[in-house]
This record gives structure tokens, sequence and C-alpha cells, in this order.
């Protein structure tokens, strides 16, 4: 029995329970009627034809003298289906509109986002750089950016904004043109807590309270060995130290930007020797769940960096998105984005 034979039945049941009883329970269930014509597709047209059908089977079942009583009260079930049908046809309407805007809205945010992203990567001599970044179907606030000072030193960055869509896109926008202003002076990129304090003071000041953003920023020294880094709460970095073999979680003191002014935020230093390995990264790869709710996790990047710390840094960046991509089983909700500096 196909969709229409189905509702027929239907409303033969109803129509035939309201002619016996008349209850409020048969004007509810025709109401209900009304809905599942618009969310099956069925117009007002086909929605009298199935009146007409169920009358034509009573009339040839009822005495001759009730038709008129019978027909008159058979409108009135009709008239309830037909309200039913026209307020929920506004409301899909109504929903129907919304999506559109929606889906433009993220089309929009998705181009905002990723004319952010840089175009291609700085070119640094005893350097390997690789990224990548792919955003979920709802854009997030995804952000990393990585610039050469010269032929020796690199700051590279990496952050998340909160919201989601055009809102989300306008703060990653504001953060990346504030950092370009800012790292005109060497006092700001050359001291990652300064950099990330004056970003916070800003922030306080600009953007909505309940709006923040996580940044976590790296000046890299690669004549001396050493880089120096800020965490404004986001995710710890990740050093991979070669002659140990072990990957080490990069922590500093520092809330999230945006929240009090004038925080204090702390600066640490260490060295990068050859082989080793800054991998940057955003809670979408972490926070990445398997069909039982596994999250990925820190413990499983960590051992997957070591395994493959041979790789190029693109190279390296492509297989760990491959691992969260498999563990989500391509199912994420949140814009997965990788970084890795490696020192050659």
């Amino acid at each position: 029995m196909g969709e229409e034979g189905a509702l027929g039945s239907l409303y033969d049941v109803i129509l035939r329970d309201y002619l016996i009883e008349g209850s409020e329970a048969d004007l509810y269930s025709a109401l209900n009627l009304g809905k599942i014509c618009v969310e099956e597709e069925i117009g007002p047209d086909e929605i009298v034809g199935l009146h007409l059908s169920s009358i034509k089977k009573l009339v040839n079942e009822s005495p001759q003298e009730n038709l008129s009583k019978l027909l008159l009260k058979s409108l009135n079930l009709l008239v309830e289906v037909m309200v039913a049908y026209g307020l929920s046809y506004r409301e899909y309407q109504e929903a129907k509109i919304q999506h559109q805007q929606l889906e433009q809205e993220l089309k929009i945010a998705k181009k905002i986002q990723k004319s952010l992203l840089p175009r291609q990567l700085p070119q640094i001599e005893g350097i390997d750089l690789g990224a990548r970044m792919i955003p979920a179907k709802e854009v997030g606030g995804d952000y990393y950016n990585l610039l050469a000072f010269d032929e020796h030193n690199l700051g590279v960055w990496i952050g998340d904004v909160s919201g989601k869509s055009i809102p989300a896109a306008l703060l990653i926008s504001m953060l990346k043109y504030a950092l370009h202003a800012f790292i005109s002076k060497k006092d700001m990129y050359a001291e990652p807590k300064n950099l990330i304090t004056h970003l916070n003071n800003l922030i306080c000041n600009d953007i909505d309270p309940d709006c923040f953003i996580t940044l976590f920023y790296s000046y890299i020294d690669i004549k001396s060995g050493e880089f120096l880094f800020t965490n404004g709460g986001h995710e710890p970095v990740l050093h991979f130290c070669k002659d140990r073999m072990r990957c080490d979680e990069l922590r500093t003191d520092g809330l999230v930007l945006g929240v009090i002014k004038d925080q204090a935020y702390e600066q640490k230093k260490r060295t990068f020797s050859s082989g080793d390995i800054l991998v940057f990264y955003t809670d979408g790869v972490t926070e990445s769940r398997d069909g039982e709710g596994n999250h990925f996790g820190v413990s499983r990047l960590k051992a997957m960096i070591t395994k493959n710390a041979d790789l190029t840094a693109q190279d390296l960046v492509d297989r760990l998105i491959n691992y969260v991509l498999n563990h989500s089983q391509m199912k994420y909700f949140d814009d997965i984005t990788l970084v890795v500096v490696k020192k050659k």
C-alpha cells in the first residue's frame, strides 16, 4: 500500500470514529493528520479527495435519512484537517526559509574563514612546514597563521574563537588584522607574552563579553635553535624531541583572551633541535569521537606523532588528520586544524 493509500485508510478510520463518537480525541487525530499531510507533501486538493473517498464509502453503508446530517458533520472534520494543514504548511515554509538563510550564512562564513588563512606557507631554510584545516559543516572558529619575520625567525599562532558561522568568521577577521598590526613591532612579535597581553586587552575592549578567543603563539629563532611560547587558554602544543623520542605538552599559565583585562601571561623558552617537531592543533582533533563516544585524545595524538616522526611536515599533517577522520568515521562537528613545524 502506497503513502496515499495508507493515508486514505487512516482518514477512513478517523472520519468514521468522529461521526460515531464526535469526541475531542477524534478532532485531535484530524489535526495530526493535517500535519502528516504536510510532511508527506499531500496537497489540499488531495486532502479533499481523501475526504470525498471516505464519504462515498460511508454513504453506501448509512441509511438514506441520515445522509444530510452525516455529510454536514463530516465537514467539521475536514475543516479541522485543513486548518491544521494550513498552520503546519506555514511553519514548514518559515523553517524552509530559515534553513535557506542559514545555508547562505554558512557559505559566506566559509568564504571568509578560507580567505583569512595563509594561501601558502613561508619558505625558510632549515625548517619544514605543513598545515591543513578541514572546516566542519557548521563553520567553527579555527584560525592559524605562519609568518617569516626574516630568514631566521618564524612566528606561528593557532587559535579558536567562540561561536559559529558569520560571527565566528568576523571574530577571526578581527584577530588576524589585530595580530598583523602588533607584529610590525619586534618587542611584540619576538615576545609572545607581550603580544598575547596586548591582544587580550584589545579583545576585552572591543568584543561582546560573551565572546572569547583561545590563542597559542610561538616565536622560533632558527639560528639559535630556541623558541619562546605563550598560551592563552588554547590546547597545549606538542613538542616531539627526537633525542628522547617523546612528546611534551607545552603549557603556560594564562586564561582565554577576552575575559579579564590586564591578565598576566607566562612565557617559556625551549630548545628546538634537528629532527624536533612542533605540532599545533585545535580541539577538533583531540575531541573527535568514535562510534562509542571515545575521544581521539592527546595520548593517541602523541603516539601517532612519535610513530610518524620521520615523515615530512605536510605528510605528517595529512597522516594525523587521516587518523582523526578514520577515528570519527568521517563524522566531525568541529573544525579540524593541524600545523606542523619540523627542524631539519
